[in-house]
């Protein structure tokens, strides 16, 4: 599940975890002049490429790992999204 949020000249993703038709969790990744800040979820990638396909991604950022934010992004490597950085202050938990 993704909602898509327009604030100015930023895009926000919504993605939520739904179980039985409830949503347990919810993260956001932002897109900003081209680049994307975090991946969200894996079991969200296949939707939010879909989603971004609309847009130009030029780069993403992914400021942390885990289940809700940055799982996403081995999965857009993996299809040829362009240049990935992560930050040096990483943890994996």
């Amino acid at each position: 599940m993704i909602e898509r949020y327009m604030y100015q000249d930023i895009i926000q993703f919504k993605m939520g975890r739904a179980v039985n038709n409830q949503v347990l969790y919810w993260a956001a990744v932002y897109l900003v002049d081209g680049l994307l800040i975090d991946t969200g979820p894996a079991h969200t990638a296949r939707e939010l490429l879909e989603e971004l396909r609309r847009e130009k991604v030029r780069a993403i950022s992914s400021v942390m790992l885990g289940i809700r934010s940055g799982d996403g992004g081995l999965a857009m490597i993996s299809r040829g999204t362009p240049r990935c950085s992560a930050s040096r202050r990483t943890w994996v938990l």
